[in-house]
């Protein structure tokens, strides 16, 4: 800066306190203590709202499947499809949530952009079905990742084309058979 012309370094001290003085700090990059406490005050505070609305709709959609399950042999059974919504932390949260509090079998499929999640579970105890093996079946008719065992399987397809989601509601049915054919 010594090196420069005083005018120019005169007319630079003008134009940022122009800048300043109509602007604010904030608007050239100045940035006070206060101003960061304040906006980091304001980034905790939104993401606290945003925990709780997380909860809160976790809440509402765990009674809103509670509610859609069909009674088998006394288990509640809820076999989805959900083209709507995705978040598969989510549904595998509101899955764990009805296996272990209500004893239910919980079939999600996810339908995103060009995938597809598949969320199986059961609680602990009966021999069938294996959603691990009938996730597997499915996986490999569809070059899709993933895997679990007979009480847990999640995996994901590449693809959500109609096909697919034809193929995920026959086997949907198909383990829903298996699982009353074990009741009787």
């Amino acid at each position: 800066l010594v090196s420069m012309p005083r005018n120019l370094l005169i007319g630079l001290f003008c134009g940022l306190f122009a800048l300043l003085f109509f602007f604010g700090r904030e608007s050239v990059g100045i940035c006070t203590a206060d101003t960061a406490k304040n906006t980091v005050d304001l980034l905790r505070a939104a993401e606290a709202r945003a925990l709780n609305a997380a909860a809160h709709l976790e809440e509402a959609d765990l009674e809103r499947f509670h509610l859609a399950c069909e009674d088998i042999g006394g288990t509640p059974f809820l076999a989805r499809i959900i083209t709507d919504h995705y978040n598969a932390k989510h549904f595998k949260a509101i899955g764990d949530k009805l296996v272990k509090a209500h004893k239910a079998v919980v079939l999600f499929a996810l339908v995103g952009e060009g995938e597809i999640s598949l969320i199986l579970m059961r609680p602990k105890g009966g021999k069938t079905p294996d959603f691990g093996a009938a996730l597997k079946d499915l996986l490999s008719k569809f070059e899709g990742k993933g895997g679990g065992s007979p009480v847990m399987a999640q995996g994901q397809l590449n693809t959500s084309d109609p096909e697919a989601i034809a193929a995920i509601e026959e086997a949907f049915a198909a383990l829903k058979q298996r699982f009353e054919t074990a009741l009787n």
